[in-house]
């Protein structure tokens, strides 16, 4: 049986506006700490990420306890601390796609760590079906409203579950390139009445497949914290 589906395009639905609230953090959200777990290319980090509401994303990753990669994200810079080989970056979100070779921004990997649709997109000329407790949004081509020359125009379908009132999939196509990224939300905690996915499996497919595994725990909301970043004089720029 084929599930019942409509397309919207000037009115606003209720499944409509329900997905342009998911767009935006919640507003008792200003600040995030959580312990992190990562799993990339075989091999497992743990640390500590701090977040600033659509401002800032500090990382801090290693092994048994030694920091190996500190990071510090902002709207329109990347900075990266490699205290292993002694070195450091500075500059834009050209280092993801140089590294991955997938073009995202600030507001998008914010979105992906926070269980949300991505900000300033548009809502019109899209697909709404339900299967049993989930409904599926599915956009052909959707762009970013307030600066869609500097936002990637993208195909998109979103899952989002009826009972957690939560996304539980976020599969995206950066068109007219080779980008595809899956992203599966398969556990969620409340905390201070806001959903933190806890247990997210990021699949990138680019120049190759990437699988990333992360696990959040320990959550601290709204917390004073700092988000130190300073680079040593002894350590050298990587350029590309």
């Amino acid at each position: 049986m084929v599930a019942p589906t409509h397309e919207v395009k000037q009115e606003k639905s209720k499944e409509n506006t329900l997905l342009e609230e998911l767009s935006h953090t919640p507003k008792k959200f200003k600040t995030l700490s959580s312990k992190l777990s990562i799993e990339f290319e075989g091999n497992a980090f743990s640390g500590t990420m701090r977040m600033v509401s659509d401002s800032a994303i500090w990382l801090s990753l290693g092994k048994f306890g030694i920091e190996g990669v500190r990071a510090l994200l902002t709207k329109d810079s990347v900075m990266i601390l490699n205290r292993l080989s002694r070195e450091y970056f500075t500059g834009g979100y050209e280092f993801i796609y140089d590294f991955l070779g997938f073009s995202v921004n600030y507001n998008m990997l914010q979105a992906i760590l926070l269980g949300n649709d991505f900000q300033n997109y548009e809502f019109n000329n899209v697909r709404v079906s339900n299967q049993n407790s989930i409904t599926v949004y599915d956009f052909d081509k959707r762009q970013n409203i307030q600066n869609p020359i500097s936002f990637p125009t993208l195909s998109q379908k979103i899952l989002y579950d009826n009972n957690l009132n939560v996304i539980t999939r976020n599969y995206f196509e950066v068109l007219n390139s080779k980008e595809k990224m899956d992203v599966y939300y398969s556990t969620y905690l409340p905390f201070n009445n806001v959903m933190l996915p806890q247990v997210v499996k990021i699949l990138m497919f680019s120049k190759r497949t990437y699988n990333v595994n992360l696990k959040f725990d320990k959550h601290k909301l709204n917390d004073n914290f700092d988000i130190p970043f300073s680079i040593p004089k002894s350590y050298t720029k990587i350029s590309f």
